[in-house]
């Protein structure tokens, strides 16, 4: 349509695109920016379903499934869940529903956990990490360490299994889901609005990690490493997070 439009081939139309797209990510290390990690965002301070007990989380992280054009040879592994040729895509968000990080490129079958840890393990892809105290809420498919809270597996968690007659929290952790769950969400709202504007269309271009102008360093939100280090995923942190974790869902049912 454009090259009708244009009056011009459909490769010289691609090649405008391809251009374009790589000025626009030119432009991420100035425009997805997280905001200050170390300040209790107002979305959960003036909630008080929220508020304390989320006091030190600072955003949210999920992954997506989006379209992709890839070479035949490569096609089989960008075959996920879907019947689709898709990428797997790793974004941060803020409670204001703003993208702050954004790591594209990994192939549709590839599992969240090893995108996540392609993501926070090489510090050419300037992730933001957590402050000190401070942390993510993930899913379940995550693990639960020291800056990175995930729900408690094997027990109810989303929104709509408790409706109806399953209004009642039984134990602690169920009612913990349930707040962890609410405040996640709004990392599903963005991709739901990301999608909607047709942003497939954008993306379908990158299959590679590494395809990005100049590398990986234009990936996310260049120069905002703000966090101390790395994850640490020793059994001491894991173990330290679990506790912190079990010490909200009874603060959350005590209060309650």
């Amino acid at each position: 349509m454009v090259a009708d439009r244009f009056q011009r081939s459909t490769s010289t139309i691609s090649a405008h695109f391809k251009l374009m797209r790589r000025a626009i990510c030119n432009l991420a290390p100035h425009i997805i920016r997280p905001p200050d990690l170390h300040v209790t965002p107002p979305e959960i301070l003036n909630d008080d379903r929220h508020f304390p007990w989320f006091q030190d989380c600072v955003g949210a992280i999920d992954e997506t499934q989006i379209e992709a054009w890839v070479p035949r040879n490569r096609q089989v592994a960008s075959r996920g869940r879907k019947p689709t040729i898709t990428q797997n895509v790793m974004a941060v968000c803020s409670f204001d529903m703003k993208f702050t990080y954004v790591y594209p490129g990994w192939e549709g079958s590839a599992h969240n956990g090893r995108v996540f840890n392609a993501a926070v393990s090489n510090p050419a892809n300037n992730f933001p990490y957590p402050p000190i105290n401070k942390y993510y809420v993930v899913d379940a498919g995550y693990t639960n360490m020291l800056g990175y809270l995930a729900p408690y597996r094997g027990r109810r968690y989303h929104k709509d299994e408790f409706n109806g007659t399953n209004t009642v929290f039984c134990t602690p952790m169920e009612l913990f889901n349930y707040k962890h769950s609410s405040l996640r969400n709004v990392i599903e709202w963005c991709f739901g609005v990301l999608k909607g504007r047709g942003i497939d269309e954008f993306f379908e271009g990158f299959t590679d990690p590494f395809e990005w102008e100049g590398g990986n360093d234009n990936q996310g939100n260049a120069g905002n490493m703000v966090g101390v280090e790395p994850i640490n995923v020793s059994p001491q942190n894991i173990q330290l997070m679990a506790q912190r974790r079990e010490q909200m869902a009874f603060k959350c049912n005590y209060c309650h």
